[in-house]
């Protein structure tokens, strides 16, 4: 899984939009314990990673969301590596398969810390709408846990300074209800 090192010239943060989906549209996540897999990967992951915070994720049945903040040119890259051969080495065990269980290499995308990424953070929770009914209840997408204040483990400090408020749950609500989900990839 290859970092686009093209899109990284200059300073070394960076606040990147990442995506990946099923080989072939295959499933990723079959069960709620594959869902949960993932996210404890993530986790687990980003406690070694100390200079890449998760801002925000959603992950649907046949692909997967993230944007991360890297303090270190090429920290979520290798971040992302590991999550995918980690990820993949369970589903292939659990579903006794063989080979590649992702599209290819990831795809990203760097997000400049201003109003794009705030948009995008919101395109991301509002993902789920377009498989479920309510983003706000969707069990493994980061927005629930800013709408709950829960979730140390997501970065939410971006959110509090856009918005200039500690309790920006309302404004974050509003902006992802009325926001467009046209992400670069969208999903099928």
């Amino acid at each position: 899984m290859p970092y686009r090192s093209s899109l990284r010239e200059g300073n070394s943060s960076a606040y990147i939009l990442i995506h990946n989906s099923g080989k072939d549209g295959q499933i990723l996540f079959r069960s709620p314990a594959d869902f949960d897999r993932f996210v404890v990967l993530v986790k687990q992951l980003l406690r070694s990673a100390e200079t890449v915070r998760l801002l925000g994720f959603a992950l649907l049945q046949d692909s997967f969301y993230l944007i991360l903040h890297e303090q270190n040119r090429g920290a979520a890259a290798r971040l992302i590596q590991r999550l995918s051969i980690a990820y993949s080495i369970y589903f292939n065990a659990k579903y006794e398969k063989t080979g590649k269980v992702f599209q290819g290499p990831y795809k990203d995308m760097l997000l400049s810390p201003d109003d794009q990424l705030m948009q995008m953070l919101c395109k991301v929770h509002g993902l789920p709408r377009l498989q479920h009914a309510d983003a706000e209840t969707y069990q493994w997408s980061s927005y629930r846990y800013y709408l709950t204040r829960r979730g140390t483990w997501i970065d939410k400090s971006f959110t509090q300074k856009y918005f200039a408020n500690p309790s920006y749950q309302n404004d974050l609500r509003h902006m992802t209800a009325i926001v467009q989900v046209n992400l670069p990839w969208q999903p099928k």
